[in-house]
């Protein structure tokens, strides 16, 4: 008789947004998805995601269904089966006028019985151009 061994949970991590962001712009939005690599075994025990904010950015908000979010962290308990994801995280910032024309956020996910992983996404800060002057005699 053959024995099954599943492999240990491999849980996956992808943040994204779309377009850019200008300066002073509020709820600028990015995407944060939780994923367990197929032919794994289901999570299990509490999975964390943690968001890094980097200089230039404000978090205003981290939400997604099923998640326990307060701070920069969400967290859940529930098994997520191989090749799944979870319900995906939004994550909601304020936008520095003085922030730099381009940034890296980052975001780990930890726990549930596999190893630590993390991602990042670099976001260009576009100046939106002000209207003219123009003085006239």
């Amino acid at each position: 008789m053959r024995s099954v061994q599943f492999r240990p949970p491999s849980t996956t991590i992808i943040k994204s947004h779309s377009g850019t962001f200008t300066p002073g712009q509020i709820g600028a939005a990015y995407s944060v998805v939780v994923g367990n690599t197929a032919n794994v075994a289901p999570t299990s025990g509490v999975v964390t995601v943690t968001e890094t904010i980097p200089v230039g950015l404000t978090l205003t908000s981290m939400a997604g269904t099923g998640w326990v979010c307060t701070s920069n962290t969400c967290t859940r308990s529930d098994a997520l089966i191989g090749g799944a994801s979870y319900p995906p995280i939004t994550v909601k910032v304020n936008v520095s006028y003085h922030a730099p024309s381009q940034l890296t956020n980052q975001v780990g996910v930890s726990g549930g019985g596999s190893v630590s992983t993390n991602a990042s996404d670099v976001t260009s800060i576009i100046a939106v151009p002000m209207g003219l002057i123009a003085t006239v005699h």
